[in-house]
């Protein structure tokens, strides 16, 4: 409980061939004579051996003091703040903002998830390897409208000959939360790019390495295209929480940490995960091709260290939508979009797919060829060409008294 010098805590081992008898009635142990007088040792009792360590006081004597029942002795928060835990400065550990109730929530639910595996292919963490979270991950998004049609540039044309509008998108991820692809997008046809806001509270003098990874559901599809997770980006040595000192590595799609979710399964939702890890040193990746068939196999390429601990996630469930089709074929992944038989029974942003208008693809033909099928570019204009032309002609009509 001193908190202003370290204690000394001696293990002393005595030999003797006589078994002890203490005494009965009340311990004596006021002073070390004392203590050895209680014990009735015999005279052939002879220390052998020791060894002794400095045991200085830190937030942790306030739990185990008042555990054993002697919270009277407990140190205040203003003592203990300026001390150690565990190596580190006290007053520069990340301030706990939220609550107990969402902290134990997140435990359970990463739990369920990547310890036991369920919904997963397989496991991914040990118990022991979530042991160290301790925070949900802010993540937040602020996406503008969306539309698009059979009429607008390849390949955000593969609507399936709708019409489809998303309204602004403003929200933050909660662990576990549902949402379709088309509310996370990474851009829009108009070559406006996008990526979520994420943000942490970092202790002093660590590194941080953010990792974004899509566990695949347990759904029959993955297996039957030999696929077990795919890495959606990386950025590693983040010093404290400011994004830009950190290096974005390049893992197959160019220098991207948002490599925006298109789920092609339209059976079940995939998990896509984001994992902040905590570091001293800076990471080192290996040389030569990026490994990432497995978790724990990337986790190697990267040459993390035993100082390399996960202290903050945050996740959602991404369902398929049209919006794959798209998403998909602009990451020259096209062979993985589902087809429109698969995605019209489903939702686009939160609207059933059959209820959008349908549209006229031939009405988008005379400004250009069309993309897999269906039509491309601005032709919209076109196809309103004729109503602007009449409109025009009623005004001109009214002005004129006719």
């Amino acid at each position: 409980p001193d908190t202003t010098a370290p204690n000394r805590y001696a293990f002393l081992l005595y030999e003797h061939q006589q078994s002890l008898q203490p005494n009965s009635g009340e311990i004596k142990k006021s002073t070390f004579a004392e203590y050895i007088q209680w014990l009735n040792v015999p005279s052939d009792f002879k220390l052998v051996a020791l060894n002794w360590f400095k045991g200085h006081s830190s937030v942790w004597a306030r739990v185990a003091l008042t555990a054993a029942g002697l919270g009277g002795f407990a140190p205040d928060c203003d003592k203990v703040a300026s001390l150690a835990f565990c190596g580190q400065i006290f007053s520069d550990t990340p301030v706990f903002t939220g609550s107990c109730a969402e902290l134990t929530d997140l435990q359970a639910k990463a739990n369920t998830l990547f310890v036991d595996g369920s919904g997963l292919q397989a496991p991914v963490f040990t118990q022991q390897q979530m042991r160290s979270l301790d925070r949900i991950l802010d993540i937040s998004y602020d996406l503008p409208e969306l539309y698009v049609s059979t009429c607008s540039s390849y390949p955000y044309n593969l609507t399936c000959q709708r019409a489809l509008t998303c309204g602004a998108q403003k929200f933050s991820v909660t662990p576990g939360m549902d949402l379709q692809v088309e509310q996370v997008r990474g851009e829009n046809p108009d070559g406006l790019k996008f990526a979520p806001r994420i943000s942490w509270t970092a202790a002093a003098g660590k590194k941080y390495t953010l990792i974004f990874v899509d566990f695949f559901s347990s759904s029959r599809f993955w297996p039957e295209n030999n696929l077990k997770l795919f890495f959606h980006g990386t950025v590693i040595n983040i010093d404290g929480n400011d994004f830009s000192t950190g290096v974005v590595l390049d893992i197959g799609f160019g220098e991207r940490f948002y490599f925006a979710p298109a789920n092609p399964d339209t059976s079940q939702a995939n998990h896509y995960a984001f994992l902040l890890y905590e570091h001293d040193q800076s990471l080192q990746p290996s040389s030569g091709a990026v490994k990432k068939s497995t978790f724990d196999e990337y986790l190697e390429w990267l040459n993390v260290k035993s100082d390399f601990k996960l202290v903050a996630m945050n996740w959602f469930k991404g369902h398929s939508s049209v919006w794959a089709r798209a998403a998909l074929t602009a990451a020259g992944l096209g062979g993985f979009a589902p087809g429109c038989d698969k995605v019209v029974p489903l939702r686009f942003c939160g609207t059933r797919m059959s209820e959008a208008p349908q549209m006229d693809p031939t009405r988008c033909k005379p400004l250009g060829a069309l993309g897999s099928g269906e039509a491309s570019s601005s032709s919209k204009i076109v196809a309103r060409t004729p109503l602007m032309i009449v409109l025009a002609m009623y005004l001109v009509c009214v002005l004129s008294g006719q």
